[in-house]
């Protein structure tokens, strides 16, 4: 029985004189599990609920239902160290945020800044001022990188974003929104933002800055009223994958308004939060926003669903069988 060579040797065989290659390093830097379990587990920082120092989080939901003001919202309770605005059910650790702003002007920014700030304290304003840098890329072409057909290649602009996080060292990054940063690659192909998301990843590791990307839902999934979902994501599933929180918007349907007593003029001013993927915190629930003066979004509740009475059966109450026996069920089941 012939046997295969090894791997060494035909490495040897391609090489001339027939001259061993280096040997291949091994792994010299595993987990010390009898250090890691003779010590208490160090204490998990989340820069807001569920989304961990030195993760990547979305942000999901359609076109102008409010992502970019919740997220500036966002920057302004780390900012001051205070939930502002209800949206995220507990007060954050105080720091500081970077956000690439490449989807709205100077100019919008401006009226939801001055929106924003009318809610904070004038020691919280210059907290936010201090705390806060905003770059607007918009109409700049600046973009993540290329796709050289085999590999993602990050732009210089890119290699700026790591350097600023480097010697600033914020909290949280944020990317307004995904598809604007892509230079023309597609959102659709796996492998292109699989390798993003690494490279995003790798870009705040140093500094356990966690990255917040706003992306889009798909369409299919807001016409079939699911955009409360995580596959409900625009693109390549990678995105989702790779995300540790994600946080979907999602309008108030015309059956949610109806069932709620809200006109349906009114339907379009809330907004429901949903914590679609939690990989590092336990499931929390859905909370309703209210769209306020300005655009800003604060937490609210809308009037309650209303319950119609069960419809009494024709010929009497539905009867069901326990143990054999024929009861009346006077609740439908």
């Amino acid at each position: 029985m012939m046997r295969r060579p090894s791997m060494i040797a035909l490495q040897m065989a391609g090489e001339p004189g027939g001259a061993a290659p280096p040997p291949i390093p091994l792994w010299q830097d595993y987990l010390s599990l009898a250090a890691l379990l003779t010590s208490p587990p160090p204490e998990l920082r989340f820069v807001i609920p569920g989304l961990l120092s030195g993760a990547l989080g979305l942000l999901v939901s359609a076109g102008g239902q409010g992502k970019s003001m919740l997220a500036l919202e966002i920057a302004a309770s780390i900012a001051v160290g205070r939930d502002v605005f209800g949206v995220l059910g507990e007060n954050p650790p105080s720091g500081r945020v970077i956000i690439v702003a490449a989807e709205d002007p100077a100019d919008i920014l401006a009226h939801r800044l001055h929106a924003l700030v009318k809610s904070l304290t004038p020691e919280e304003r210059a907290q936010f001022v201090d705390r806060v840098r905003i770059k607007s890329v918009l109409g700049q072409g600046w973009n993540l990188g290329t796709w050289s057909g085999q590999a993602f290649v990050p732009s210089v602009g890119l290699s700026v974003l790591a350097s600023e996080i480097e010697a600033w060292q914020p909290s949280l990054m944020v990317v307004d929104t995904f598809n604007r940063t892509l230079a023309g690659m597609s959102e659709n192909d796996n492998a292109i933002v699989g390798a993003i998301a690494s490279e995003i990843e790798r870009i705040i590791a140093p500094t356990r800055t966690a990255a917040l990307v706003l992306h889009h839902v798909n369409k299919g999934a807001a016409l079939a009223g699911q955009g409360d979902v995580q596959q409900a994501t625009r693109g390549a599933s990678a995105l989702t994958d790779n995300a540790r929180l994600q946080i979907n918007l999602v309008g108030m349907s015309a059956d949610e308004a109806d069932a709620r007593g809200v006109l349906a003029e009114d339907r379009r001013q809330w907004v429901r939060m949903v914590w679609a993927k939690s990989n590092y915190s336990p499931p929390r629930g859905d909370q309703w926003l209210r769209r306020l003066p300005g655009g800003v979004l604060g937490a609210d509740d809308p009037p309650e669903a209303m319950v119609s009475a069960p419809k009494e059966r024709k010929g009497g109450p539905r009867r069901r069988k326990v143990g054999g026996d024929e009861v009346d069920a006077r609740i439908p089941w």
